[in-house]
């Protein structure tokens, strides 16, 4: 079943920037929104490129949500390159389960051997 996960965007007191957990556990399916909890704008891409979210303003939940399914994928902002994260969706959940399909079954039917009709009375003799 898929999950709804969130990643802090915080300004600590030093004045960097960063997302916390900057590495986010998940599993397949799950939706990721990122919370922008600074006063900047943070516009989040995937490394080396690619499309994440649209521009998170201050005070606001990314939209649209990204959907884990691959095993690994580094991200940063776009306006602050600097800012990174991850998301990792553990290798045993990413293993697909093959199951063999089942053996035809065999089924023995066996069929009477025909046989004599019964002798009726006449033929008995009697």
């Amino acid at each position: 079943m898929a999950n709804l996960r969130l990643i802090k965007i915080v300004k600590l007191a030093n004045g960097t920037t960063e997302f916390q957990p900057a590495t986010l556990g998940v599993d397949p399916s799950d939706r990721i929104h990122w919370n922008n909890e600074t006063d900047e704008d943070h516009w989040l891409e995937q490394m080396p490129t690619g499309f994440l979210t649209n521009n998170i303003r201050p005070g606001d939940v990314s939209n649209p949500g990204f959907v884990a399914t691959v095993p690994f994928i580094r991200y940063r902002c776009k306006l602050h390159p600097h800012e990174q994260g991850e998301i990792a969706v553990p290798a045993a959940a990413m293993v697909a389960v093959v199951v063999p399909p089942a053996a035809p079954a065999v089924v023995a039917v066996s069929t009477p051997e025909p046989q004599a009709p019964p002798a009726s009375e006449t033929e008995k003799g009697g």
